[in-house]
C-alpha cells in the first residue's frame, strides 16, 4: 500500500477523522439559541441563503470528508425524528468527538470510549424522563410558549408571538391533526401580515395558462357548492399521446373542428349532468374545455396541488374520478362555500365549512421568496414540535437546564465507577455542558463563569434553572422555556450513535472505481447479490 494510504496503528489517534466532525459542529455553533447569529451560505451558482437555522445551513454545506458527512446526516436524522434540535445534536456530537480524541490520546481504546458513552447515554435518557412534568393541552399560554421556544431567535419578539399564536390557533382548530392544516407562502409583505384562514386555500394563479386571465378574472363565490374531483388531465382526445392528425383540405379541417366541438360538448354535458358547481383537476385542463365549462357556470381549477386535492377529497366527502365522464351525483362532495381571496397579486380560492372535517390554512408572508421559504420551514418546525409535545403530554425545561442537570448527575455517578470508564463518563458529562455553554456565549456572557454559576444555582434551587433569553439565569419552567422531552432524547441518541460510528472507524481508504462487468462479484469469489465486498474486523 502506498504511503499516502498507509494504515494507521490502532493506538494512533484518529485526529483528522474526529476533527472533521468537530469542524462541522463549529460551523453551526454560533447559530444556537435566541441570540444565535446568522450564517450566509453561498451556493456554487452564486445564490445566497442567510439563516440562523442550523439544519438549513447543514443541508447546503458542501462537506467532502465522509466523517463530516456523518455529522450532517445526524442533523438530518434529528430533524426527521423531532423537527428540532438538529443544531444541538451536531454541537453535542462535536463535543463528544473532541472529548474522545483527548481520551484516546491519553491511552483509552476507542471501544472503551464507545462503551462508556453508551452507558452514559442510556442513563441520561432515563434521568431525562424524571425531569419531565405533565401539562394540559388546554393551557393555551403554555402551548404558545412551546412554539415560541422552538422559533425564538428567528424573528423579533412581536413576530415570534404572532406566529406562536397562529400555530396554536391553527392546530387547535384541526384537533392537532397536521393533515388538515396546509401552509402557503407568498412574497410581497412582511411576516406580520401572515394570517390564519378557515378552510382549504387553493391557488388560482392567473399565470397557469394563457386563457386563465379570461376565465379566472371574475371567479364567483359559490354558496353550498357541489364539488367534482378529477385525477387525470382533461383533454379533447383519449387516444395515445403523440397522435397526429393530417389536414389536407378545408373540409377535413372543418371535420376536425366539429369533432373537437363534439368532444368538448360531451365533457361539459357530463359535468353539468352530474350537478357539479366546481371542478378541481389534479392535472391540466384543455383551454377550450375550461372556457366552455366557465360559460356553463362551472368553476374550474386545474393543476390543484396534491395536498390540497387530497384535503378537498377528505373534507368534502367527494370521490375523485379519472375523467369527467365518470362523474355522477354520488361522486360529488359538499362544502359550505367557495369564495375568492386575493393575496397580493395572487388569486386564491377558499373551500370553507366542509361537512366531514374542519380544515385550516396558514398564509405566510415575507418580503422576498427566500424569507417566505425560511418562514415556512420555521413554522413547520413549530407545528411538529407542538404536536410532539401534545403527544408526549409532558415537557422538560429548556435553556440548557436539562442538559446541565444531566451533566451534574452523570458526573456524580461517574465517581462510583472504576477504571477508564469513569474518565469516559466524566468526559460525556462535560460534553453535555457544551449546550448551555454555547447558549451563554452566544448571549454575550463569559461561558466559563456562566456554567459555574448555573451549576451552583442548580445545586441550590433544582434542575429547572437555565439560560434565559438575555443570557441571565432563570427558572426555565416558570418562564415557560420548555420543550417536549422527545427533542433532547433524540438529540442524545443521534449524537451518541454517530459518535460511536465514527469512533469505530480506524481508517478511511479511497475505493477503486468499480468495473461495471464485475458488478455483484467479490474478488476471486462468488456472487453475493450485488453487496459490496467487505472485510469485517
Amino acid at each position: 500500500m502506498e504511503a499516502t494510504t498507509r494504515r494507521r496503528s490502532t493506538d494512533e489517534p484518529a485526529r483528522p477523522a474526529l476533527e472533521a466532525g468537530t469542524a462541522v459542529a463549529a460551523t453551526v455553533r454560533t447559530t444556537l439559541g435566541p441570540n444565535g447569529m446568522d450564517t450566509m451560505v453561498v451556493d456554487r451558482d452564486g445564490s445566497v441563503l442567510v439563516t440562523n437555522t442550523g439544519s438549513s445551513v447543514l443541508e447546503r454545506l458542501d462537506v467532502a470528508h465522509p466523517i463530516g458527512r456523518s455529522a450532517v446526516a445526524a442533523a438530518a436524522s434529528q430533524d426527521r425524528a423531532a423537527s428540532d434540535g438538529s443544531t444541538r445534536t451536531v454541537i453535542l456530537l462535536g463535543a463528544l468527538l473532541d472529548r474522545a480524541r483527548e481520551l484516546i490520546e491519553d491511552g483509552a481504546h476507542p471501544r472503551t470510549v464507545v462503551k462508556g458513552y453508551a452507558r452514559a447515554t442510556e442513563r441520561a435518557r432515563e434521568r431525562l424522563a424524571e425531569y419531565a412534568a405533565p401539562f394540559d393541552d388546554d393551557e393555551r399560554e403554555r402551548l404558545e410558549r412551546i412554539v415560541a421556544t422552538t422559533v425564538n431567535g428567528r424573528w423579533d419578539d412581536d413576530a415570534v408571538g404572532h406566529f406562536a399564536t397562529a400555530v396554536v390557533s391553527a392546530l387547535r382548530r384541526v384537533d392537532f391533526d397536521a393533515s388538515r392544516l396546509t401552509l402557503h407562502g407568498y412574497a410581497g409583505e412582511g411576516v406580520a401580515a401572515s394570517t390564519l384562514v378557515d378552510g382549504i386555500l387553493v391557488d388560482h394563479d392567473a399565470s397557469s395558462t394563457s386563457v386563465a386571465p379570461v376565465v379566472g378574472a371574475d371567479v364567483p363565490s359559490l354558496a353550498a357548492p357541489r364539488i367534482a374531483l378529477v385525477r387525470d388531465a382533461i383533454g379533447l382526445d383519449d387516444t395515445a399521446a403523440g397522435t397526429t392528425v393530417t389536414v389536407d383540405d378545408a373540409h377535413t379541417l372543418e371535420r376536425v373542428r366539429d369533432h373537437e366541438r363534439d368532444v368538448t360538448a360531451g365533457l361539459v354535458d357530463a359535468v353539468r349532468e352530474s350537478g357539479a358547481d366546481a371542478l378541481f383537476c389534479a392535472k391540466p385542463v384543455d383551454d377550450g374545455v375550461r372556457v366552455a365549462l366557465a360559460r356553463a357556470g362551472v368553476l374550474v381549477v386545474e393543476r390543484t396541488r396534491s395536498d390540497e386535492f387530497a384535503a378537498i377529497e377528505r373534507a368534502t366527502d367527494a370521490d375523485a374520478v379519472p375523467s369527467p365522464r365518470d362523474l355522477d351525483a354520488a361522486a360529488l362532495g359538499r362544502a359550505g362555500s367557495i369564495r375568492r381571496r386575493e393575496i397580493g397579486d395572487v388569486s386564491t380560492l377558499v373551500v370553507a365549512d366542509c361537512p366531514v372535517e374542519a380544515h385550516a390554512s396558514l398564509v405566510l408572508r415575507g418580503g422576498t421568496p427566500h424569507v417566505v421559504e425560511e418562514t415556512r420551514r420555521i413554522v413547520a418546525d413549530g407545528i411538529d414540535v407542538l404536536r410532539q409535545a401534545v403527544r408526549d403530554g409532558r415537557v422538560v425545561p429548556g435553556g440548557g437546564a436539562s442538559a446541565t442537570a444531566l451533566s451534574q448527575t452523570l458526573a456524580s455517578e461517574a465517581t462510583r465507577v472504576s477504571g477508564r470508564e469513569q474518565l469516559v463518563r466524566s468526559a460525556y458529562a462535560e460534553a453535555l455542558t457544551t449546550l448551555p455553554r454555547t447558549l451563554a456565549e452566544n448571549a454575550g456572557r463569559d461561558p466559563t463563569t456562566a456554567i459555574a454559576d448555573l451549576k451552583r444555582r442548580q445545586r441550590a434551587d433544582g434542575p429547572d434553572i437555565g439560560i434565559g433569553v438575555d443570557g441571565s439565569l432563570v427558572d426555565a419552567r416558570a418562564a415557560e422555556i420548555v420543550e417536549p422531552p422527545t427533542v433532547l432524547r433524540s438529540c442524545l441518541t443521534n449524537a451518541f450513535e454517530t459518535a460511536a460510528t465514527v469512533l469505530r472507524v480506524d481508517d478511511v481508504l479511497p475505493a477503486a472505481t468499480a468495473n461495471p462487468s464485475d458488478e455483484g462479484m467479490a474478488p476471486d469469489g462468488p456472487d453475493h447479490g450485488g453487496y459490496p465486498w467487505a472485510i469485517g474486523h
